[in-house]
């Protein structure tokens, strides 16, 4: 099964397209003084991203707001006690309707994200009085399952922690290559990959545990995409290229 390719979230462009509609809608809102309201009372420094990484999920992509930033109950939380608040909804759901379009999405993914964005944002009508209204451990709230009727996993062999490990250390001192062509080297630190560009010669990690939710995730998605990883590590392009190798050289 081609999950990926199989998704709302491959049909609308993928991670890059996502987080432009995020800011894009961002600011149709803060233009809008009937859609604005939420946004000028000071959200979070990276709410375009936060809200890109839940709406990939959404979608069908990669776990990145499970994995990096909370569940669907916190989400729930987040957005509680605050009313009901049906023209302020309508007037967000145009401009989100409109950010669809500037950013190129059209046909029948803008319709199906659309037709998403307006549920969730009635859904959440449900704990309008008080966060406590909120259960725990809700399901994530998905747009569409994937076609076969799975839980969206991809295919492939496994790769565990250990063996990501082992390929770092049976290429250390091997100078490799991302896929922009970028030089770097990899080698192992305390049980954890670092990455050293040519550029700079300096050594970059994230540390273990972002390296095993970049693993989670590629073992879900199998995306080539650094980009679709971009919630979880800023060293993408060097774990993919890393678990290209773990691939050919299990």
């Amino acid at each position: 099964m081609n999950f990926v390719e199989r998704t709302l979230y491959q049909a609308v462009g993928g991670f890059d397209v996502v987080l432009a509609l995020c800011r894009r809608w961002h600011e149709l809102c803060l233009a809008n003084p009937e859609a604005a309201h939420p946004f000028e009372r000071g959200v979070h420094p990276h709410h375009d991203v936060r809200l890109a990484a839940y709406l990939a999920e959404a979608f069908g992509g990669p776990s990145l707001y499970s994995a990096g930033y909370g569940d669907e109950s916190s989400v729930q939380r987040l957005h509680a006690g605050n009313g009901v608040h049906i023209e302020l909804d309508e007037a967000c759901l145009l401009e989100f309707d409109r950010a669809l379009a500037d950013v190129g999405v059209t046909g029948d993914p803008a319709a199906k994200a659309s037709a998403y964005f307006r549920r969730a944002t009635e859904e959440q009508r449900k704990y309008s009085v008080s966060a406590s209204q909120v259960p725990n451990a809700l399901p994530f709230n998905l747009a569409q399952k994937s076609p076969s009727g799975s839980d969206g996993q991809g295919t492939g062999t496994q790769i565990s922690y250990e063996q990501m490990i082992a390929t770092a250390h049976r290429l250390k001192g091997k100078v490799l290559r991302t896929a922009r062509g970028n030089e770097f080297t990899v080698g192992v630190f305390k049980d954890c990959p670092f990455f050293t560009p040519a550029s700079t010669g300096h050594g970059r990690s994230d540390g273990r545990l972002a390296a095993q939710r970049f693993l989670a995730l590629y073992n879900e998605c199998r995306s080539k995409r650094p980009a679709d990883y971009q919630a979880v590590t800023r060293n993408a392009s060097y774990f993919v290229v890393l678990m290209a190798e773990s691939e050919l050289n299990p």
